[in-house]
């Protein structure tokens, strides 16, 4: 009965990686054919973008957000922080001048501090269509016309964060585990980033998104679930993609990650269910088959494990994808081990949300009861 049931589960799990590798070459494809699309659609755009310093790049972030391949005379760029005395304000005054304005947070007592920011600059905005935008990571050319053409035919776009390995193994870890967000990018469960984001203002203002967001923590994840409920359309914008290179300790990405899927699992508690279930049976089923090889069961073991080099064949296919795609450097073979390591990081993350639900972020400690009733216990 014992290696019925282990064969069982090394079948399960030699096709699921089968599956695994085919459905990463189905997503680069069809990455690959978006990039290719163009847009012609040119609304009036306002682009709020929060600054907290000092960030590293951030002169460099800046001016390929100033550089946008978009009409100057219909962009109106708002910056965000929370005083002059922050470290970041010289930098925006000085790059800036007179091509945006400058306006000071007001902080609301019930919302995150990046919420605070973004409902400053709202208020500010005078054109049609509204852009959040993250500054610590740089833009390119097409980045904003890419965002903003494909409202065409939607209601929300959004880009991504893509963390670009480095020398360090966590930072090919931390580049992997952030890639299994981005597989979501054209399927059911699509949602919006908010390091980069556009919506008409009449959509917003039309889903009372300012009344939502004065209690949230999370501005992207609380914006997608209103454009949900509605039954509107989410689209990802190809071309959006935002690096980030900065560097990282091992125990800043697992704070990190943790936050992120907390903050998952309470605004999209079935997708937690679905990324735990996902993930999770990974590790079951590795666990089985060292299980299955220390009872000298060879061949279910054989099976069992052999979504192990599955798994790694499938990251490193993502990663050719990725360095064909959005042109990222970096050794594919590291990206694979890192991508295994990944599966584990990210099934604890899920176990962690499951009995967390209090997060620190930027100075301030979040105890999340639900979606739009958040606890500020402390500020710095």
């Amino acid at each position: 009965m014992i290696i019925e049931l282990l064969f069982f589960f090394g079948v399960l799990s030699f096709a699921y990686g089968i599956y695994l590798v085919f459905a990463e070459m189905r997503f680069q494809g069809k990455y690959s054919a978006e990039l290719k699309r163009t847009f012609s659609y040119e609304p009036t755009v306002s682009v709020i973008a929060p600054v907290k310093g000092p960030e590293k790049d951030l002169e460099d972030n800046i001016r390929g957000l100033l550089d946008q391949k978009y009409p100057k005379n219909k962009v109106q760029y708002i910056f965000v922080l929370d005083s002059k005395k922050d470290p970041a304000y010289s930098t925006i005054k000085k790059l800036v001048r007179r091509r945006a304005k400058i306006v000071i947070a007001r902080r609301l007592p019930h919302c995150s501090g990046k919420i605070s920011a973004l409902l400053t600059g709202i208020k500010h905005a005078k054109n049609d269509v509204l852009v959040f935008l993250d500054t610590d990571g740089k833009p390119c050319k097409d980045w904003l016309r890419s965002l903003v053409g494909q409202l065409e035919t939607a209601d929300l776009t959004s880009g991504i964060r893509f963390y670009l390995p480095g020398t360090t193994l966590t930072s090919y870890i931390r580049s992997s585990w952030n890639s299994i967000g981005v597989s979501q990018i054209f399927s059911t469960w699509m949602f919006a980033w908010g390091v980069s984001m556009a919506i008409r203002k009449k959509t917003f203002y039309a889903l009372n998104i300012p009344k939502h967001w004065s209690t949230s923590l999370s501005d992207d994840a609380t914006l997608s679930l209103q454009v949900k409920k509605t039954n509107l359309k989410i689209q990802f914008a190809p071309k959006c993609v935002l690096f980030s290179h900065d560097k990282v300790k091992f125990h800043e990405f697992l704070e990190f990650s943790n936050r992120q899927m907390i903050i998952l699992k309470s605004y999209f508690p079935k997708l937690h269910i679905l990324s735990l279930r996902a993930m999770g049976s990974i590790c079951f089923l590795i666990l089985l088959g060292i299980v299955a090889l220390f009872l000298s069961f060879y061949l279910p073991a054989l099976l069992l494990l052999s979504i192990v080099p599955l798994y790694m064949l499938k990251e490193y296919i993502r990663f050719l994808g990725y360095k064909n795609n959005l042109k990222i450097t970096g050794s594919a073979a590291k990206f694979a081990i890192a991508g295994l390591i990944a599966v584990w990081i990210f099934t604890y993350n899920c176990l962690q949300a499951v009995k967390r639900n209090t997060i620190t972020w930027r100075g301030r400690t979040y105890v999340i009861h639900g979606p739009a009733d958040i606890e500020i216990r402390n500020t710095v």
